[in-house]
């Protein structure tokens, strides 16, 4: 342990005599970053006390506990061993602000104030003593009256607790403090560490606490303060704090994210943090299935991705010898997604390049394989060469095919697995950059990608563990694609990730996903976590499996739903705290959907949601699910696009009344899922359903999409993902490997050309900003 390791261990638990007390002061005094490095370790046990309540929770409904042995082995570097008084220092709903010889934890409760107040001894362990007028009060217990003037001192490791009329509540640790001004709300904090709940104020009388080198006005706001004998910093997690520094008499507002730092040789300055929205917003998208959506066999909405084909092949299907695809098992799958057996007059078969319309490459392929069998290829590919481990395949696209792989035999001791299927001369190439160049290409210049699409999935009704994700080596899956894949696409577009955490996850799988997003992840990107999607949305498999365990962690049905997503969102939060640490890389989303007033209030409300979140998630898809019934009404071109337009207006105002509700707890609005409606309102056959989607790329539709990504940049100026209509753009066959045709370019993709920098076009990289 370090000498600023034991110096501020010594100070969190209270036993810093005066020599050390100067050391730690000198040190902070060195160098800012070492100030930025006590704030860090702050932040630090602040969610470690989340992690403690978490796994408490846990245990007594029966769930696995989250991992506290790791989240301590990667503290921040000036706190190697627990506080051991911090989470009894902690109570629920108080807004933590640290003191070190002033040191303090304020939440700001909005209880009403009544005007002047009284104030009454609630608590007195250990040693307390009250100093009134210079005597010294015999044996102060709970019940005793206070005065403007006490001189409150917690001797060595004792706590007394002060309550005010109007709700307010303050709690001393192994410290001093004197009350002054005529209600006792002009407080002198000399040294220790203090724990406050301050009711809503009265307008021009806020609660005041004054070190000896700064003074804080609190009106309802959540900060921390530290004060090493004259040097004071401050950092504001929510709302904002009027900050004095008594040397200069220099006034200023800190706001959410900010930092401020004052004393004898250095002026108060701010820092960026993740609350913090950027210089510019960051135009992302929504990444589009690997697999695409399957109607009757037509799999649309996709993008060919990946050099390795097989990347993007359907999960194993069981294949009867005349070729008709059998409803009955007649497979087993290893865990991994590799073919383990099949029974007798079985094959089992994969699918690539399906709904491209024949826009992939053609050329000599080469399938690689590990394992014992015969492979054969079918549709657009033929085998032309065959040994041991590697098969030449000649594809020649059809424009109505695609690429199909059957395994005819196996041993099943030694099952045919690991296979690949490069262009010929790419198999080098995928291991440095395993997507298509085109693809990097269509999408260079968007500055956020959206995951939900790609995340994992557990089996219906079970856990998903780390040990169950999908891996670089993993058999094809329905969607999932590895998180290191996801890293490496972040990197080469230079772009931020969103990751939506699957609600199935369990500890071990948010812990493995934060560590490698933590050892991965580039320099000078961040990446937004959210937990779950489509939470909101009645009937989805995430809303169900969230309500369901809610209900079963003891929430009433009538708000299971809202109070077991905060619950596990705050637990990912924590465990992804526990491993960033204050990385401002690290942006913490609670998704709201379309929510306001009071449905909005309560998802913040419960367990402080807003306090340990850095962002809130909108969704701005506009239209109406679309009716296939009516494709052939003439006027249903007109209505879809007057549908779209007034969503749009309406999506844009929430989005602002939101900005505004909750500016004040320093969250950011961010959005996603922008663009047009592409749910069915009933079932539709493939010809009705592309008919139905057209009506989403009109010109009209495209300048609609342009009017929210134009009112988003200006009234709300935060980071947005778009959801395009891929599917439409491959049933026209106008975005496979290839460029985009100059004709008739899609007019959604178009509009978000113009909003995007130049580099989606092709244009330098230097000119974007995050």
């Amino acid at each position: 342990m370090s000498d600023a390791d034991e110096l501020i261990d010594a100070h969190l638990q209270g036993r810093i005599d005066d020599d050390q007390r100067l050391r730690l002061r000198a040190w902070l005094l060195e160098d800012r970053e070492h100030q930025r490095e006590y704030l860090r370790a702050v932040r630090f046990e602040q969610d470690l006390t989340e992690l403690v309540r978490a796994r408490d929770t846990r245990r007594e409904h029966g769930y696995p506990s989250t991992r506290l042995e790791s989240a301590h082995a990667r503290r921040p570097r000036v706190l190697r061993g627990p506080s051991r008084w911090w989470s009894g220092a902690m109570v629920a709903a108080a807004l933590v602000l640290m003191l070190v010889s002033a040191g303090w934890y304020v939440w700001h409760d909005t209880s009403r104030a009544t005007g002047v107040a009284s104030l009454v001894l609630v608590e007195a362990s250990g040693q307390v003593e009250v100093v009134r007028d210079g005597a010294l009060l015999a044996s102060p217990t709970a019940g005793v009256a206070l005065a403007t003037g006490d001189t409150i001192k917690a001797v060595g490791d004792a706590r007394v607790g002060i309550a005010y009329v109007d709700g307010t509540r303050l709690s001393l640790r192994s410290g001093v403090l004197v009350l002054g001004g005529a209600d006792g709300k002009q407080i002198a904090l000399r040294r220790g560490l203090a724990t406050v709940r301050a009711a809503k104020q009265p307008p021009g009388s806020p609660l005041v606490i004054e070190t000896s080198s700064a003074r804080v006005a609190v009106v309802g706001t959540a900060f921390a303060i530290a004060d090493i004998d004259g040097l004071t910093t401050l950092e504001v997690s929510e709302g904002s704090v009027e900050f004095a520094e008594l040397r200069s008499g220099e006034h200023r507002e800190v706001l959410s994210g900010q930092r401020a730092i004052a004393g004898p040789e250095t002026a108060p300055v701010r820092s960026a943090s993740a609350g913090e929205r950027p210089a510019s917003p960051r135009i992302g998208i929504e990444l589009s299935p690997v697999q695409g959506m399957g109607l009757e066999l037509q799999y649309l909405g996709r993008e060919l991705m990946f050099v390795d084909l097989m990347k993007q092949a359907t999960p194993f299907m069981p294949v009867q010898i005349d070729g008709l695809t059998d409803r009955d098992p007649g497979l087993a799958l290893r865990s991994d997604g590799w073919v383990a057996s099949l029974l007798p007059g079985r094959r089992a078969a994969t699918a690539m390049c399906l709904g491209l319309n024949g826009r992939f490459p053609a050329g000599t392929y080469i399938c690689t394989y590990v394992g014992t069998g015969t492979i054969d290829f079918a549709g657009d590919a033929k085998v032309t060469k065959r040994n041991p481990g590697r098969i030449e395949v000649a594809v020649q696209p059809s424009g109505a095919g695609g690429v199909y792989l059957q395994i005819i035999d196996l041993d099943p001791a030694d099952p045919p697995r690991d296979i690949h299927l490069f262009a010929h001369g790419s198999a080098d190439i995928a291991r440095e950059q395993p997507f298509q160049a085109a693809f990097i290409q269509r999408w260079r210049g968007c500055g956020l990608l959206r995951a939900e699409n790609w995340e994992d999935h557990g089996a219906p009704d079970q856990a998903l563990s780390w040990s169950d994700r999908v891996t670089l080596d993993a058999g094809p899956r329905q969607v999932a694609v590895p998180a290191e894949h996801l890293l490496t696409l972040s990197d080469e577009l230079d772009a931020d990730l969103w990751l939506t955490i699957p609600v199935e996850a369990d500890d071990s799988y948010v812990e493995g996903l934060a560590e490698l997003v933590h050892r991965r992840l580039g320099d000078g990107h961040r990446v937004y976590v959210e937990y779950g999607h489509d939470v909101w949305r009645d009937g989805d498999s995430n809303n169900l499996w969230v309500a369901k365990h809610a209900v079963a962690r003891g929430h009433a049905s009538d708000v299971a739903l809202e109070r077991g997503y905060v619950d596990r969102a705050l637990e990912v939060f924590a465990t992804w705290r526990g491993v960033f640490g204050d990385d401002p890389r690290l942006v913490r989303v609670l998704n709201v959907d379309n929510a306001s007033g009071e449905d909005l209030e309560r998802r913040l409300s419960w367990r402080d949601a807003g306090m340990h979140a850095d962002a809130l998630a909108v969704r701005l898809t506009f239209g109406r699910p679309l009716d296939p019934a009516h494709v052939d009404d003439p006027s249903i071109a007109d209505r879809t696009a007057a549908d779209m337009r007034s969503d749009v207006h309406r999506l844009l105002a929430l989005a602002a009344e939101l900005r505004a509700h909750v500016r004040a707890r320093g969250l950011r609005v961010i959005g996603y899922g922008a663009g047009p409606q592409k749910r069915l309102a009933q079932q539709a056959t493939p010809e009705q359903y592309l008919r139905v989607v057209a009506m989403q790329d009109t010109p009209v539709v495209g300048t609609i999409l342009d009017e929210l990504l134009r009112g988003w940049s200006q009234g709300i100026g935060d980071s947005i993902c778009c959801d395009l209509p891929t599917n439409l753009i491959h049933a026209r066959s106008r975005c496979g490997l290839g460029e985009m045709p100059t004709d008739t370019p899609l007019a959604t993709y178009q509009a978000l050309l113009q909003a995007l920098p130049p580099a989606a076009s092709g244009g330098p990289d230097d000119s974007r900003s995050r």
